[in-house]
This record gives structure tokens, sequence and C-alpha cells, in this order.
């Protein structure tokens, strides 16, 4: 992404994602009717997400004359790389605190992300949860782990999720409250919650929005589903489908549904977030959540990059994007 493109665009540009018809097990055996909107094309490095939640923070950082990026994540993180490319893209530096230990072999994400010119600093789990666990509002309030220098240096919370990540996804509900016609659901992946929010705030009451928890024990309770509203927009959170946890070795159920899906829809999806809100979706379609007939969109939200930490147990052929 540039900065260069004039905010005004983004909404143009996420109302030329496409959607396709894909079919699912249960869903199929329901009757419902289920598009996917591939965010996974909106840019060519198939950010997905990403590409919203950076958008506004990297014109604010450049708009505020901000010299280097300066993030967190994991080993595998979606986000490191999204952030390294935009940096690199716009003449900025970049910095990364990345949680865990310094292994001899970095991963094959935080490889790119070194090779873009990111400055790599590990911390240990704890650490970096009380880091993560610090107000995003006021940068003055950060600590000097974070900013280093605090007149050059624009931090981005873990996944892009502040203020400026939610208003770039929520251009992603007002595209689809664009397209033709209503359906009953939309539906995504939670990690951060950033892109949930957005999608919420977006949609402005069109219809009802389901996120799929894919963190473990997002929730404790034994019941299914969380219920709220954003700004007065219905929304409910689905837990139970985390497969095992955030970057876990997927069960063989999971990974069986994982290449019937890509065989069957020629559709690559990555294993960490998409991959689980469909298994989820199917799931409760199975338990009669919707009704016959119903229309459920569902969003691909890309980080296809992910999918090398899963390398052993794909044994399939990647579809390849059909642009």
């Amino acid at each position: 992404m540039s900065a260069q493109m004039p905010e005004s665009a983004l909404l143009e540009r996420a109302m030329m994602v496409p959607y396709q018809a894909i079919s699912m097990p249960n869903t199929t055996k329901r009757g419902l009717k289920l598009l996917m909107r591939r965010d996974d094309l909106i840019d060519p490095n198939a950010i997905g997400n990403k590409f919203y939640k950076l958008y506004f923070n990297i014109n604010h950082a450049i708009k505020s004359h901000k010299r280097r990026l300066v993030t967190m994540g994991g080993p595998w993180s979606n986000h490191l790389l999204a952030c390294a490319q935009a940096a690199r893209k716009n003449g900025m530096q970049s910095r990364a605190l990345i949680r865990g230990k310094h292994h001899k072999f970095l991963s094959q994400t935080l490889q790119d992300c070194q090779s873009l010119g990111m400055q790599l600093d590990f911390v240990s789990t704890t650490e970096y949860q009380s880091l993560t666990n610090l107000p995003h509002s006021e940068q003055a309030s950060l600590p000097d782990k974070l900013l280093e220098n605090r007149q050059h240096d624009y931090f981005i919370p873990e996944g892009g999720c502040n203020d400026l990540g939610v208003n770039g996804c929520q251009y992603i509900g007002q595209a689809i409250r664009r397209y033709s016609g209503t359906p009953s659901s939309v539906c995504v992946a939670v990690g951060t919650g950033g892109t949930f929010r957005g999608v919420v705030q977006g949609l402005g009451g069109l219809c009802h929005t389901l996120g799929v928890a894919v963190l473990k024990n997002t929730h404790k309770k034994t019941t299914l589903f969380g219920l709220g509203s954003i700004n007065h927009q219905p929304w409910s959170l689905a837990w139970g489908f985390d497969l095992g946890g955030y970057g876990r070795r997927l069960p063989a159920q999971a990974v069986n549904f994982w290449r019937t899906f890509e065989q069957n829809n020629q559709i690559a999806i990555d294993p960490v977030y998409t991959l689980k809100m469909l298994w989820g979706v199917d799931q409760l379609a199975r338990l009669g959540y919707w009704n016959t007939g119903d229309t459920v969109i569902v969003i691909h939200t890309g980080g296809l990059q992910g999918r090398r930490g899963f390398s052993q147990q794909m044994d399939w052929p990647t579809p390849k994007p059909v642009m």
C-alpha cells in the first residue's frame, strides 16, 4: 500500500473486491447460499485485511513525519510482514518486537521481514504479554522498549488493532453494504478483533455479524456464543472452533476439511484464520444456526504466507488465485 493513494479511494478499492460462490458439506446440506468475499485479492502481496488496518496508520505516520514503523508479533505474523512491506514501499524503516526466544533458524516470515530491512528484536513471552496489555491511545505513555526514538518512531500495536486500523476495516463493511442483495450474516475470523469491530461498524446494521474466534480460551464460559453490540450494532462471537489454538498443529479432521475445501472450490486459504472461520461456519450450519435459503458472506482475510508454517501437513497442490 502507498500513502500516495488518497484516502477517498479506499472505499472504491474495497468495492472492487470480488465475491465467489463456494460450497462446504454442511452449508450445502442446509441449502445455504455461501459467498466468499476475496479480500485476499485486494493486494498483490495477499496481505488481505492488513491492507485496511495499515492504510490510515501509514498515512498518519507519514503526515506526522515519522521515519520508522515499530510493531509487535509472533514468528509467523502476517502483520509483521505487511508492516515490513509497507515501510519499504513508503521509504520508511521498520522494527518489530518478536514474541519468544531467538532461535538459530528464523521462520520464513521473519526471514522475509529481515530481507525487507526490518529490525528484529526478541522478547520473552512474559514481557511480550506485558507490552501488549499497554494502552495504545497515548504513544507518550509507551515504554522505551517500544519507542527508542519518540520523535521518529510510529507505533502500531499487535495485529494493527488500534482506532485507525478499525477505521480502515470499516470499509470492508461499507463495501458489503453496497453489494447487491442483503445477506443474512457476514462472517469473519477474530484474532485481535480489529477487523471484526470495523466490519460491524461498516455494515451499519445491514445484517447480523458473526465473528469466529481463532484463539484458544477466548472465552471460558460453557456457552457457544457471546452477544453484544458495537455502536448499537448487534454481533455474535462464536468460540470453540480454534482447532487447538493459535499456530498449533491441526487435527486430522481439520486438515481433511482444509484439503477438501481447496480442491472443491479452488481457493487457497490460510490455516490460522480463514480455515478456522470456515470450519466454524460449516459446523454451525450443521447445528441449524441458519435457515434454508439464507445467504451468508464469509470474508477471506488473506494471510496466505502463513501456510508455510503448516507445509508438513499439506499434501496437495496450492490452488492458484484467479483474478
